[in-house]
């Protein structure tokens, strides 16, 4: 009962997600002023007002309040259909046997089960988003990043449900039948008892090594393999322990598997098949340009280099492998250069911090000056377009924030906007914030691509950090949210920023302030403000 349950519940939010993502009211250009779609921007910039600012960061990180309120969603329902239907009483029955000694039959069996039931169904929800070419992306067009917290948290509630499995059944053989201790001795010597504790090791492990304070000493990298490995181990534990649950098993090995595949599929449409030059068709990865920048920080570094693909999106990126550091790490980086349309070779640029590995792709005299090479491995591209090449788009003004190497994302976005056609009459800005300089370019409403503001530059005193981190913080929340109301009456406003994760807190309170599901109803788009 409980598993047709869990499976009913999941495929239906699934289809009812994908259903809203299909039939989803959209924006008829900037004259459109139907009650349909200010209904539904009503309802956006109420539900932007009340979920998008963080909650709790302090013990769930940084996430968002739809996020803790999914995860208290699901919290409900495997509380409620882990009581539901069980009979809690005591029964005192005689051991076999035994004149003087009584068995005690409780609750707690169907109980420690009936989570035993869950926690095998939980765990294909646990694995679909922990891949990148997640299922639950295409449904619902989320970014596979946003449910990270989805993944993690699900395993911690897997992890406690198998405690408390454990525990119960311990309690049963080990308390209440007897005699003891043969009744112990004879239960756990069975074969499927042996792999059920083999399984609670493994799913500990997952779960001590996951923490915060353990990944910190033993490094991501570590981490991530160990992670890998223990994972496909529990799994094959958990179908060796109850085989009349495999069926959740089964489609857990059958979304990772399909994740991999998928994944090195991607990988032969880039580098496998196409002529290059002398070598011929067959697997070739690029061979990007190196420029190395060194600064008090460790450096950065800039990865230049034509390939033969189709473009991918604004806003989107890739997971750029270098085989001369390691075959199994990947790096998620965001193309800072605009994809062409016109041509089966597009222009690849990356910016990246140089980490400590990253030292060994360059000899001691390597400089900006005397770019080197490596082969890079592309997977991708990955994550939605962030603008759209419509014609008939809503106008929307568009502020964007970068700190540091987060200029990536947004410097691309405001290029492609600038050049668009239908950039007449927004406020686009961008701000890039760099150690001790401020970069600022705005383009008012009433300006052309060609006439737009040049750049404001002010050095910042390197020692007084203070200064800077002030200073960045008034740039997130007055230029985005209130000077731009002040400016532009007419248009929506798309707040796009990447950088630290306290940028990030702050963007989300500033936007969420800024929406007024009201006004918005009444048609006032200046008060719809996105993130």
């Amino acid at each position: 009962m409980t598993k047709g349950l869990a499976s009913i519940l999941i495929r239906g939010l699934l289809i009812i997600a994908a259903t809203l993502r299909i039939f989803k009211p959209q924006a008829r250009g900037k004259g459109a002023s139907d009650s349909e779609a200010r209904n539904q921007k009503q309802r956006s910039a109420y539900s932007i007002g009340w979920l998008l600012p963080e909650s709790f960061a302090g013990f769930f990180g940084h996430v968002t309040w739809l996020q803790v309120v999914v995860l208290c969603i699901l919290l409900a329902y495997l509380l409620i259909f882990s009581l539901v239907g069980i009979v809690y009483e005591t029964w005192v029955t005689p051991a076999r046997g035994y004149t003087s000694l009584y068995n005690r039959r409780t609750g707690i069996c169907g109980f420690s089960d009936r989570v035993e039931a869950i926690a095998y169904a939980l765990t294909p929800l646990t694995v679909a988003p922990s891949t990148r070419e997640s299922i639950l992306s295409l449904i619902t067009g989320i970014p596979y990043q946003s449910f990270n917290f989805l993944h993690r948290w699900c395993g911690r509630i897997i992890f406690i449900q198998s405690v408390i499995h454990t525990a119960g059944w311990y309690l049963i053989e080990a308390r209440y039948y007897q005699p003891q201790p043969t009744a112990w001795k004879k239960f756990i010597a069975q074969l499927y008892v042996i792999w059920g504790v083999i399984a609670l090791i493994f799913i500990t492990f997952l779960y001590v090594f996951s923490s915060r304070s353990v990944l910190r000493l033993t490094g991501y990298e570590s981490f991530r393999k160990a992670h890998y490995v223990v994972a496909m181990l529990y799994i094959g534990a958990c179908r060796g322990h109850w085989n009349q649950l495999a069926c959740w098993i089964i489609a857990s090995l059958g979304i990772w598997g399909l994740g991999r595949g998928i994944r090195l599929l991607r990988n032969l449409l880039i580098h496998v098949g196409h002529a290059d030059g002398s070598t011929g068709r067959g697997f070739h990865p690029a061979q990007p340009s190196l420029k190395y920048f060194d600064d008090k920080d460790g450096g950065v570094v800039r990865l230049d280099f034509e390939h033969k693909q189709n473009p991918w999106a604004v806003g989107q990126h890739f997971f750029l492998c270098f085989p001369a550091l390691t075959i199994w790490q990947s790096h998620p980086l965001t193309t800072a250069s605009l994809p062409t349309s016109n041509s089966d070779i597009v222009h690849h640029t990356y910016i990246s911090l140089a980490l400590n590995q990253a030292a060994k792709l360059f000899p001691k005299e390597g400089t900006a000056a005397t770019p080197n090479t490596t082969p890079v491995i592309l997977t991708g591209p990955y994550g939605v377009p962030l603008i759209s090449n419509s014609s008939n788009i809503e106008p929307t003004n568009i502020p964007t924030t970068a700190g540091g190497t987060g200029v990536s994302l947004t410097l691309p976005i405001v290029l492609a906007d600038i050049l668009s056609p239908a950039v007449g009459g927004t406020v686009i800005e961008f701000i890039w914030t760099n150690l001790n300089i401020q970069i600022i370019v705005t383009q008012g409403a009433g300006a052309s691509a060609s006439t737009s503001s040049l750049p404001r530059i002010t050095n910042k005193n390197e020692n007084n950090a203070s200064e800077i981190d002030a200073d960045m913080k008034t740039y997130l929340l007055s230029p985005i949210c209130s000077s731009l109301i002040d400016i532009s009456h007419t248009n929506r406003t798309r707040v796009i920023a990447s950088g630290p994760a306290g940028m990030g807190h702050d963007l989300r309170s500033a936007v969420a302030q800024c929406n007024y599901a009201s006004r918005v109803l009444k048609g006032e788009r200046t008060w719809d403000v996105d993130l």
